[in-house]
């Protein structure tokens, strides 16, 4: 337990979106050193994943949340028939790649339109979201362990942890009063070492809602997405390493 304990002090902030392989080897965003430990790698601290793991698991209730450069905008592409279609679009700036041999679940915290009794009022046009690949001039296709990462939506997952998280001191923001709520996209990746060790995201996503809604309001400190890696197999007492990617104002038409 007291081996735990140091452990969980030696909390740092070093990850972000483990979805895009980045060969350059310059400095991350954030000042760290290409090779800095990571987040996971200082919890470990030179020892085995497995003294942090838990034998019941669990879900936190608490994350580790960093910001980091990129963010989110939401863009109305066209209003017919009474529907308007959306595009958000995300990206996060490249990181340090986490390096601890681990199954993660990525899992992006996206808020997106919702009824007043808080259930999601979106219709998706895509099944998940996808890699941003040929557009706006240098977009790339997001990599991991040689392949593409799309993100799918997890509704079971939204139903057990969005209650122990939205709220929570360490938590999200409660967004309940903005007409947005937050939906849950994941993918389970493994650490791959054979493809580098910096990461980058892009990535883009498009939705339909009815022609009232209008975008989330970016002087709302609480409007942002929030990306979670999160190792299922440790103890739940370790918040997952989380990045906040703010709201940006949509961009000029």
């Amino acid at each position: 337990m007291e081996l735990r304990k140091h452990k969980l002090t030696l909390l740092i902030a070093a990850f972000a979106l483990a979805v895009a392989f980045a060969p350059r080897p310059a400095a991350a965003v954030d000042g760290t050193a290409a090779i800095a430990p990571t987040y996971y790698e200082q919890l470990v601290a030179g020892g085995s994943l497995a003294d942090l793991e838990s034998r019941q698991g669990g879900l936190p209730e608490a994350l580790h949340v960093v910001d980091a450069a990129g963010g989110l905008d939401f863009r109305m592409l066209e209003t017919t028939g009474g529907e308007a279609t959306w595009e958000v679009n995300l990206e996060v700036a490249e990181r340090n790649h986490e390096r601890v041999d681990a199954v993660y679940d990525l899992v992006l915290a996206l808020p997106l339109p919702s009824e007043a009794d808080g259930r999601a009022a979106f219709e998706a046009s895509q099944w998940g979201i996808t890699p941003r690949e040929g557009a706006k001039g240098a977009s790339v296709a997001f990599i991991y362990g040689g392949e593409k990462v799309t993100l799918k939506r997890n509704v079971a997952l939204e139903r057990t942890w969005l209650p122990l998280l939205v709220g929570a001191l360490d938590g999200l923001p409660d967004i309940s009063d903005t007409g947005y709520v937050y939906t849950l996209w994941d993918a389970v990746l493994r650490y791959d070492p054979g493809y580098g060790d910096r990461l980058q995201g892009l990535a883009t996503f498009r939705f339909q809602t009815g022609a009232e809604v209008m975008a989330p309001d970016p002087d709302d400190e609480r409007n942002a997405a929030f990306v979670i890696t999160w190792i299922p197999t440790l103890d739940p007492s370790v918040p997952p390493f989380t990045i906040r990617l703010d709201l940006r104002p949509p961009p000029e038409q």
